[in-house]
């Protein structure tokens, strides 16, 4: 039943695609989730040009360290507690209530790959299908190819099982300006790897202790936004769960991606930090 899914996306893919055009690609360049949620940070008159003040202090200095910026609002990640997706359903440290979904997140995800290359060389039809123009073949004839070319598609489609952990950090929020803001966590982790060509993301956050936003829709949507008053400060714990796509030597940065068709080293930058370097938290049990 799977396969059939996938074939039927497959086809819906084709139709769509512009000529080279990769799902690769289109990942790289899609909303953010704040974005898409139309999370504009909220300040009083004067937090444009306190935020801007504070940017620039940021790209000074900061590289390497536990801190990012969030428009005005200085978040310092100050411990890890990290947890691997198979202990993830007897952790009782952390209430259910604050995952945004209410549930556990599963202890490992799956992706479906599909080896383009492979399929092109056994069934060149399905290539000429994928790179042509957007009007060349009728949805009927995309759908005929697909059909004939089923069980090489199948061949070539792996699942790809991905471990989790989870990472558990506290954080400390400060409002460094004078306007009250209400803005949003960063959904993502950035990935380093020598196995990686490219640099790569994925939407982690999953846990937050201190929502402002808990019901209905609101929490589907605003649910990992904060709200502090000027100088305000507040400590909260968020959690992360992340794939880990490349093997043991991948390092994870958290902050928000920069996308574009060009190479970055988070390392290198401010407002990204090296997860896997934090402080382990200090538990009961320890």
């Amino acid at each position: 039943m799977k396969k059939k899914y996938l074939a039927a996306v497959i086809i819906c893919v084709l139709i769509m695609a512009t000529g080279g055009t990769s799902a690769y690609m289109l990942q790289k360049n899609k909303e953010t989730p704040e974005e898409r949620s139309g999370t504009t940070m909220k300040t009083t008159t004067n937090a444009s040009s306190e935020t801007s003040t504070t940017s620039e202090k940021s790209v000074a200095e900061g590289v390497g360290d536990n801190v990012l910026m969030v428009g005005a609002i200085k978040i310092e990640m100050l411990s890890a507690d990290v947890i691997e997706g198979s202990e993830i359903s007897t952790e009782n440290r952390y209430p259910v209530e604050y995952f945004r979904d209410q549930t556990l997140p599963d202890p490992e995800e799956t992706e479906d790959i599909i080896d383009w290359d492979s399929i092109y060389e056994e069934a060149p039809e399905v290539k000429d299908l994928q790179l042509s123009d957007y009007d060349a073949y009728t949805a009927e004839e995309s759908e005929e190819i697909i059909d004939r070319n089923k069980n090489v598609i199948d061949k070539y489609t792996y699942t790809k099982v991905k471990p989790r952990k989870f990472y558990f950090i506290k954080c400390k929020l400060t409002n460094m300006g004078n306007a009250d803001v209400e803005d949003v966590f960063p959904y993502y982790v950035v990935y380093d790897s020598p196995e990686a060509s490219e640099i790569s993301y994925n939407e982690v956050l999953c846990y937050y202790d201190k929502s402002i936003y808990t019901d209905g829709d609101e929490r589907a949507m605003r649910y990992y936004f904060f709200r502090l008053n000027g100088h305000e400060s507040m400590e909260c714990t968020i959690g992360l769960a992340v794939p880990q796509e490349f093997g043991e030597n991948e390092k994870h940065y958290y902050g928000k991606p920069i996308t574009g068709n060009f190479s970055y080293d988070p390392a290198k930058l401010p407002d990204y930090v090296d997860i896997d370097s934090l402080p382990k938290t200090e538990t009961d049990d320890q």
